[in-house]
């Protein structure tokens, strides 16, 4: 799969989302299921805060979702949206680097975004999360990629794939030295914000 856009959008899910996920958001992705460049979607609510609802779009380019925005179809989608969404939404556009066919469909996915506190250090930044993106810990890990925010140039998000919470935690507790700098480092140069996702990818309204 070539390297996608990741397009991440965070709502406060409604009621219909709540009881019935999937059939909440079957007009919105039966739309985007229509539309060139759009690779495949995914959604679930925060692990940390069930009142706080995530959707992730892979699209070829982010010039594909450009042009959905300026066509007859996009009023349709967005009157969609609303039923899976309460009040305000807030969307970005994570430029990644690496393959990310396998992050969310891990069991348990963190988004950690990295703003960096000088913005002449986002280079420095970004090498410390390649980096991190670069080591291996198959044990614990499924994938992992980052990438900066097309709407905002200080910010840097990081998605691990998680085999469980349960592997999170036990490297957490148990971090190599090398490890345990390099996470350092990124903290010194950003403040950084966590979350966790149970995703489900998107196939249908009895999708799994």
């Amino acid at each position: 799969m070539p390297v996608p856009v990741v397009e991440l959008i965070t709502f406060t899910p409604s009621a219909a989302y709540v009881a019935t996920p999937d059939a909440s958001l079957q007009d919105f992705f039966g739309i985007l299921a229509q539309t060139n460049g759009h690779i495949e979607s995914y959604h679930g609510l925060q692990v940390e805060n069930l009142r706080q609802g995530h959707i992730v779009i892979l699209w070829e380019t982010h010039q594909h979702h450009v042009s959905l925005q300026q066509s007859s179809h996009y009023q349709a989608l967005r009157e969609a949206l609303l039923v899976a969404v309460e009040g305000p939404r807030q969307m970005v556009h994570v430029l990644v680097q690496h393959d990310c066919s396998r992050v969310f469909k891990a069991p348990h996915v963190g988004i950690a975004t990295n703003t960096v506190k000088d913005a002449k250090n986002i280079g420095l930044l970004k090498h410390h999360l390649d980096t991190l993106v670069s080591q291996s810990y198959d044990e614990h890990v499924v994938s992992h990629t980052c990438g900066r925010v097309l709407e905002d140039e200080k910010k840097i998000v990081l998605f691990a794939g998680w085999k469980s919470h349960e592997h999170r935690e036990s490297l957490r507790q148990n971090r190599p030295a090398e490890l345990e700098k390099l996470i350092g480092n990124i903290n010194d140069l950003a403040d950084v914000e966590v979350r966790h996702v149970r995703f489900k990818k998107y196939s249908g309204v009895n999708s799994a």
